[in-house]
């Protein structure tokens, strides 16, 4: 697909989903786009910066997540193209708190909340978006000693705990 910004023309494919930026001063940015490739170029050119990559440029693209969106004539319908943006919007929150939860609240930005970086600590929006995030090690779910173990070993205890 060919787009053009200004007098130029440029190729790339049109893929839709979340892009993971690092910008200056140490930040992440996620942002939503229904075409990534056009996105990243007219960032590139300096176009459609809102006020948060103006002051802090993206550099680098960390990872793009992708999603297809289905655009089968069977769903032309308004209930679906309401359930495909809802779609698009949890996978893109999904991403976000991924990264909140790995790099921290005040390193992540999301194009969708750009209105939480104006917001005072102590505001009811903040404090609730931060109350959502869970903060659990799934990891020790699984202890060391399974990787040992033999699947009749597991059925024997299964058994023994019924028994009880």
């Amino acid at each position: 697909m060919s787009f053009t910004i200004g007098n130029k023309t440029f190729e790339a494919p049109v893929v839709a989903g979340s892009a993971v930026i690092k910008c200056n001063n140490d930040f992440i940015y996620v942002c939503k786009s229904e075409d990534i490739a056009r996105t990243l170029t007219e960032w590139e050119c300096s176009f459609n910066l809102n006020s948060f990559l103006l002051k802090n440029l993206p550099y680098r693209v960390e990872e793009i997540y992708s999603y297809k969106l289905d655009r089968h004539p069977a769903f032309a319908n308004r209930e679906s193209r309401v359930v495909l943006q809802k779609c698009s919007q949890a996978h893109h929150e999904s991403i976000w708190r991924n990264l909140v939860q790995k790099h921290g609240f005040d390193k992540v930005v999301s194009s969708e909340h750009l209105n939480l970086l104006f917001e005072s600590p102590s505001s009811k929006k903040l404090v609730w978006q931060q109350a959502q995030l869970v903060d659990f090690d799934f990891k020790k779910i699984f202890k060391e000693q399974r990787k040992t173990r033999k699947i009749k070993d597991v059925v024997k205890e299964g058994l023994d705990n019924e028994e009880k």
